[in-house]
């Protein structure tokens, strides 16, 4: 009976060694998968990592290029502002321009004529100033057997042509305002107008300007009303 208790208990751990077998495979086992799961989380955790960095230098570039969006809309709204304030200028520009055109041609026009009339030029209808696609042009009209016909400016005699050349001066002169800062006409070598005709000429211009200085001839002596100063030359 003791032998056969001896066998039970031998057999008992002989089970219970079995059973230990097991139990250690089993942990190994779980062990094993437990580092196999670490390993796998470390890896996807690294992976993580180099993605969150990879995401993080794309998100600094984004922002980096968000700044320098925002920079080249600042430098473009300034850009707009100029030009819309340029526009402005110009649009300034051109009044201003078309104004000081159309009072260069109306101060010609009311010039030419008053002193056509004053010194005579007879058979000269009307000369007048227009200003076509930004440019100045002269018409001259003649009276030819009462007939009006347009003329060119070539057709002008010197004296005729000295005298249109002397108001389109004037009338800049006049316009642009230069008056204000230069009262002052000089006037050289009117030699293609008599002593009358001027005489008259001097008289109309003093009541433009405010001081003229005019070379001549010795020829002849001008009897203006105006307040002139003779300077003799020897030369």
């Amino acid at each position: 009976e003791l032998e056969s208790d001896l066998v039970t208990e031998k057999e008992k751990l002989d089970q219970y060694q079995q059973d230990l077998t097991i139990v250690k495979d089993k942990l190994d086992s779980v062990s094993k998968k437990h580092k196999d799961k670490k390993s796998g989380l470390n890896n996807n955790y690294i992976d993580l990592k180099a993605k969150h960095g990879i995401l993080k230098e794309k998100m600094d570039e984004t922002e980096a290029m968000l700044e320098a969006l925002d920079t080249k809309q600042e430098q473009l709204n300034n850009i707009k502002s100029k030009l819309n304030s340029l526009q402005d200028k110009k649009k300034e520009v051109v009044k201003e321009k078309e104004y000081l055109q159309s009072a260069v041609r109306t101060t010609f026009n009311e010039n030419i004529n008053h002193i056509k009339d004053i010194i005579g030029f007879e058979n000269i209808k009307n000369v007048r100033l227009e200003v076509l696609n930004d440019k100045y042009n002269l018409v001259v009209v003649r009276e030819e057997e009462k007939k009006p016909d347009r003329y060119s400016l070539q057709t002008l005699s010197t004296s005729e042509l000295e005298v249109v050349g002397l108001i389109v001066m004037l009338s800049g002169y006049l316009a642009y305002k230069v008056n204000e800062k230069f009262p002052v006409l000089i006037l050289d070598e009117l030699t293609y107008l008599d002593v009358d005709r001027l005489t008259k000429l001097m008289d109309y211009l003093q009541q433009k300007v405010e001081s003229i200085i005019l070379t001549k001839l010795p020829e002849g002596n001008l009897n203006v009303s105006a307040n002139f100063q003779v300077l003799d030359s020897d030369l």
